[in-house]
This record gives structure tokens, sequence and C-alpha cells, in this order.
């Protein structure tokens, strides 16, 4: 039999439970993402077969750089380096970089002050020093950081890279996840 003690200890107790879940997506999400603005210049240009890659963050981040070739494969090109773990570019110090292209590809940068995990995870796949040269990525890897679910059936002609804004050529403001695309057309 229900009594007026049992609804009443029902109603307290699912006020503490909405309470917490309030209190967790009010605290919790502040910390998954540093909500602190930060900037970073980067410009990619591609010349014959390889991308020249330069960034200046203006606080400490992770970077990633993906290739996305004319098929839609996508590649990770930086970091590779998979029995390490993913090291934070400093702050104020310019990053230059020559990674590998193909024709027609398009690069995809990301940077956030935290990694990457989607991206962390596709690293840990290769062990004992990493693989030989680009590691292969699938559409879910992207998609899920940009918080996006996999593309539909029958969307063979949707590229990744349309997802992403256009590389400028001024430094973008961010607040937690930084992505891009170059050539910016």
């Amino acid at each position: 039999m229900e009594g007026p003690r049992s609804r009443t200890f029902a109603l307290g107790f699912a006020g503490v439970i909405i309470l917490g879940a309030v209190a967790l997506i009010f605290f919790g999400e502040k910390s998954l993402r540093s909500r602190e603005s930060w900037s970073l210049h980067a410009v990619a240009e591609q010349n014959g077969d390889s991308w020249s890659l330069e960034a200046l963050p203006s606080r400490s981040i992770y970077l990633y750089a993906v290739s996305e070739d004319r098929e839609g494969g996508l590649h990770l090109l930086f970091p590779l380096e998979a029995d390490r773990n993913a090291v934070p570019l400093p702050p104020d110090e310019p990053f230059v970089r020559t990674l590998p292209a193909e024709s027609g590809a398009t690069l995809l940068v990301l940077a956030d002050p935290r990694p990457l995990w989607p991206l962390e995870k596709a690293r840990s796949r290769f062990t004992g020093g990493g693989p030989e040269g680009p590691i292969r990525l699938t559409p879910a890897d992207i998609l899920s950081i940009r918080g996006m679910g996999p593309l539909p059936e029958g969307s063979g002609e949707v590229r990744v890279s349309q997802i992403f804004a256009p590389g400028a050529s001024e430094p973008d403001h961010a607040r937690g996840l930084w992505a891009r695309r170059f050539p910016g057309s």
C-alpha cells in the first residue's frame, strides 16, 4: 500500500535526481570544453605533392591534420606518432609542417584545447612505432567530433569536408573546437 510518506519520499528522491542532473549538465559541460576564447591563425597551401601547414595558436592546443581525397577517403596526416600521447602545441610559437598531398585533396585542420578522442582512438589502433604513412579514418571519426551522427544511406556524393568552414587568411577565434578546410573554396 502506498501512503503519504512513500509519496513524499518518492517526490523528494525525484527532486534530488533532477537537481543532480541539472548540476551535472551545468558544471560537467563547462569541464568538457574550455569556453575561454582563443585564436588560431592557420594557413595551408598545396604545393604539388605536399601541403605546407603553418599555425600560430594563442593558447596551448592539440592540432590535427586530415586529408580528404577525391573519393572521400580520410587520412590522418598529423600527428602520426601512435605510440606516444598527443602533445599540445605551445601558445604563441609558430608551428610549421610539410605534409603529403594528393592532387585534388582537401586538407581538414582541427584544433582544440583538449585532445580529440575519436582521432586519438584512431591513432591508438597502430602500436609499436605507428604506420609508415597516413592513418585511414572513417567519416564517423570526424563526424563524431562535430557532434554529428553517421551520414545517411545513399549520401555517397556528400563529402565530410562540406561541414567545415573554409580557411581564412586572418586569425579565427574559437571557444572549444576550431575546424577549417583548405583550400578554402
